[in-house]
């Protein structure tokens, strides 16, 4: 129902579609260069997954504040509205998993941590 929902409001803007930490570089020209984009029509909440689940290796100790605080940085930073990017978060989490089968508990955990 979540990615039905989601799917039946297009998106309307210009949206990066591959943006990740891997992907953000400090520049000359600006202080932030996003290189590889994958452009798509989109709504921007669908970009947040992606720097929820790269650089996992950093949120050792207590994972689900981890997320929860790279999360809520990124809602804010972004002005983003906390549910619909919960909503894609969860959406596109739930596709990973199935996806990369091998890593589903990392998945499940970002799932749950986004969650109140």
């Amino acid at each position: 129902m979540l990615g039905r929902e989601l799917a039946g409001k297009p998106g309307d803007s210009v949206i990066h579609g591959n943006l990740h930490y891997g992907n953000v570089l400090a520049a000359d020209r600006e202080p932030w260069l996003a290189i590889a984009p994958r452009p798509m029509a989109g709504d921007p909440h669908y970009e947040l997954a992606p720097m929820l689940w790269h650089r996992w290796d950093e949120l050792t100790g207590n994972i689900r504040d981890g997320v929860r605080r790279r999360f809520y940085t990124l809602v804010d930073a972004a002005g983003f509205d906390e549910e619909r990017a919960r909503a894609w978060v969860i959406v596109r989490v739930i596709r990973q998993a199935i996806l990369d089968a091998a890593s589903v508990t990392k998945y499940v955990a970002l799932a749950k941590a986004v969650q109140d």
